[in-house]
């Protein structure tokens, strides 16, 4: 799926996309503070560490420069997505009036840090696309080539044999807003569409080469915000409805499936602003996990699914902000990093999702990063974000690399090799 941009876009790692040795950036701030909230441990924010259990032993989460290749322009509205091996970076635009429609791509092997170009495809340049990994194949479907112009078509590379591929047009057109009202997520078999402005679902099979119509999905508050992703099991959507509620369905793939509507989840609590973010959401040992943009100042929940009900968690121990980026899904686990504007928090969680725990480390002003524009590899948080220059026109993006490890067994979290 791809990472959207227009939300909330910060120059919060100022590191330079020069040639070079990475060097390590963050922290700044001084010797690191960490607890483990949830269970009988009282809940905390990242600013104020007040009320919390035993500190625990972690490292800051800080991180190395990942040193981008000259020879490929900073750019905006692009997709990242790994391969198992590589980091891939792909499309975009070179400013927000799209000067430059991007259709190259390269590929980052993190084991030895080197950097490839990907060949040629049969695209045309864009941005907002959907993007997927299949296990052998990255799709790219639709998106726009240029504000206000959307494209229908997609194409599939394969990283083995170096080439691309067509893919029948989806076929469906949409609002051309940046970001679109477009969500996507990959079930293992199929990429599933939510073509959420209008409520369409469609999804692409590769093993058939064909798309296909899923039950359509009109969810209150559709149009403004929403997320979907995929559980393995099930597909759950969500869409914001404010102030303090957030509609959600989920839906099984299969022979008569029809989406169910799930309770709605209610942030509302005295003395915050508690409005839904559906992008505040991820999955982590399959459950889905949400909070609102009043961050720790408003309840989380996630999703029990065989009781279609939304249990209260341990709060996000974020700060509230306009919006938060993404967190990035690692498996049994989910890294938050607080990006509120105007504050030097510099904060990160980890979400233990079997323990229903959160693991809180400080990391400084520089040890924030969009999430939205980062793989999981196993051991690192690989980011490639646009940090400059949103609401300039045809000023040119800014972007930069970092990786943060991070070592889910023991706790740890320290910067990359």
């Amino acid at each position: 799926m791809p990472r959207r941009l227009g939300l909330v876009w910060l120059a919060l790692l100022a590191v330079a996309c020069t040639a070079g040795s990475e060097v390590e950036v963050g922290p700044v701030a001084p010797a690191s503070t960490s607890a483990r909230i949830g269970g009988e441990a009282t809940t905390s924010s990242v600013a104020m560490a007040t009320s919390m259990s035993a500190p625990v032993d972690l490292r800051p989460l800080t991180g190395r420069l990942l040193t981008l290749p000259g020879w490929l322009i900073p750019r905006g509205g692009h997709s990242v997505i790994w391969t198992g091996s590589e980091l891939i970076v792909w499309g975009g635009w070179s400013d927000e009036r799209a000067t430059t429609s991007f259709a190259d791509g390269a590929a980052y092997d993190p084991a030895d840090g080197s950097w490839r170009q990907l060949p040629p495809s049969n695209l045309d340049g864009r941005a907002y696309h959907e993007a997927a990994w299949t296990g052998s194949e990255m799709l790219i479907v639709g998106g726009q080539s240029e504000p206000g112009r959307v494209v229908v078509d997609g194409g599939a590379y394969d990283p083995g044999t170096g080439t691309w591929r067509a893919i029948p047009d989806v076929g469906i057109e949409h609002e051309a807003t940046s970001p679109p009202p477009v969500e996507s997520a990959w079930t293992g078999n199929e990429l599933v569409i939510w073509y959420r402005g209008r409520g369409t679902v469609v999804a692409y099979s590769p093993d058939r080469s064909s798309w296909s119509s899923l039950p359509d999905l009109d969810l209150p508050g559709a149009r403004n915000l929403g997320a979907l992703h995929w559980t393995g099991i099930e597909l759950v959507a969500l869409a914001g409805e404010g102030p303090g509620v957030m509609s959600a369905a989920t839906l099984r793939p299969g022979r008569n499936a029809d989406w169910i509507d799930l309770p709605p989840v209610d942030f509302g609590r005295a003395g915050a602003a508690s409005d839904p973010f559906p992008s505040n959401s991820s999955v982590a040992a399959g459950r889905l996990v949400v909070w609102s943009r009043s961050g720790s100042e408003a309840p989380s929940f996630m999703l029990d699914l065989d009781g279609r009900r939304w249990e209260e968690i341990p709060t996000v121990p974020v700060a509230a902000c306009e919006g938060h980026m993404a967190p990035l899904s690692m498996g049994t686990q989910l890294l938050v990093m607080d990006t509120c504007v105007g504050t030097d928090l510099g904060g990160a969680a980890l979400f233990d999702a079997e323990a229903r725990t959160w693991e809180v480390v400080q990391t400084g002003p520089d040890g924030q990063a969009n999430l939205g524009e980062a793989v999981w590899t196993g051991t690192e948080a690989l980011v490639v974000e646009t940090t400059c220059c949103f609401g300039a026109g045809d000023r040119p993006f800014e972007w930069s690399g970092t990786r943060y490890l991070v070592d889910r067994l023991s706790g740890r979290a320290d910067s990359g090799p």
